[in-house]
């Protein structure tokens, strides 16, 4: 199993596991904020949405986590994901948030038959989250508002980094100033 941040347009790219999204699972994610990475996702160097890691295969196929990808894609946020290798990993490896809400029976089962679920998001016209992405538009459901908080949010994280940045420039150039003046005052 290997941990990894997933961009949004990485999330576009995934496979998700079933042509439909479940709007009462769309509005719990309502509430998401951004925060810094878990330690092996990349630590504060990366923001990502505040939910639990999505559990993916190595051919992007989403075992657990496609209403995440659905919300990280459509806002333009970074995600986390575990990436599957086989039935050992997905049973003893996988981090217990993660699969929190799911069987793990029915995710080995899923990844034996993820070319049964193809077969059936084909069918359906659905071929990556990107294709759900168009089919529910989330600039026109009750998502829109919390994407806009979220667009603030993110804007704010800038300016406080800016912010930040700034005074540690204002106090290492007080610092010199205040080194000159000690230099100068040496005899």
């Amino acid at each position: 199993m290997q941990k990894t941040i997933l961009a949004p347009w990485d999330c576009e790219k995934l496979i998700p596991n079933w042509h439909k999204l479940d709007e009462t699972k769309l509005q719990k994610l309502e509430g998401f904020t951004l925060r810094g990475a878990r330690e092996g996702y990349g630590g504060n160097d990366y923001w990502v949405i505040s939910v639990p890691p999505i559990l993916i295969t190595e051919d992007n196929f989403v075992l657990n986590g496609k209403h995440r990808a659905f919300v990280a894609a459509a806002s333009g946020c970074n995600l986390e994901a575990c990436v599957i290798r086989n039935e050992v990993d997905l049973r003893y490896h996988t981090p217990r948030e993660a699969i929190k809400d799911t069987q793990v029976d029915s995710m080995v089962d899923m990844l034996d038959r993820t070319s049964t679920y193809t077969n059936v998001l084909d069918a359906n016209g659905i071929h990556s989250i990107r294709d759900l992405v168009k089919k529910y538009d989330p600039k026109s459901s009750a998502l829109q508002r919390h994407y806009e908080a979220l667009i603030w949010q993110k804007l704010e994280i800038k300016r406080r980094q800016k912010e930040e940045k700034v005074e540690r420039l204002r106090r290492t150039e007080e610092e010199v100033y205040v080194a000159l003046l000690v230099v100068r005052r040496t005899p």
